[in-house]
């Protein structure tokens, strides 16, 4: 599986001193960047969204999901707040609860019943592609 995000997008959304520091949380002062346990922590973070979002990695939906860009931030932010696991600042919960809230609700755009009582679609290979804006 691929991560949703790469280390460079983490560096590109937050502050390398913050990487660093989630990095290495048992250090009390590291002094570089551990890329592996940031690429782990990206790596957990997206199965945690294709879990979240009902998708097999597996499967070719996956592909899908990979090019919704709402993804890379659902990924970043979540990777951000396990990594942070001592004890996640106020705003790190705050993004890691409003990216969980924000995949439940694309989730209920397409798994609520339609006029006719039927279920929306389960596959997010059905959903389409959507832009979020994040501010």
């Amino acid at each position: 599986m691929q991560p949703l995000a790469t280390v460079n997008d983490f560096l590109l959304a937050f502050p390398e001193s913050e990487a660093i520091e989630l990095s290495d949380l048992d250090d009390e002062t590291p002094a570089s960047l551990s890329s592996s346990r940031l690429e782990q922590g990206l790596l957990n973070a997206s199965a945690e969204i294709y879990f979240q979002m009902r998708i097999p990695v597996a499967d070719t939906s996956a592909a899908v999901l990979a090019r919704l860009p709402i993804a890379q931030v659902w990924c970043i932010n979540i990777a951000r707040y396990r990594l942070d696991s001592y004890s996640p600042r106020d705003d790190v919960r705050q993004r890691y609860e409003d990216s969980l809230k924000q995949m439940a609700d694309y989730l209920d755009q397409f798994d609520g019943n339609d006029n006719n009582g039927n279920g929306g679609a389960s596959s997010l290979g059905n959903r389409p592609i959507m832009s979020v804006n994040l501010v």
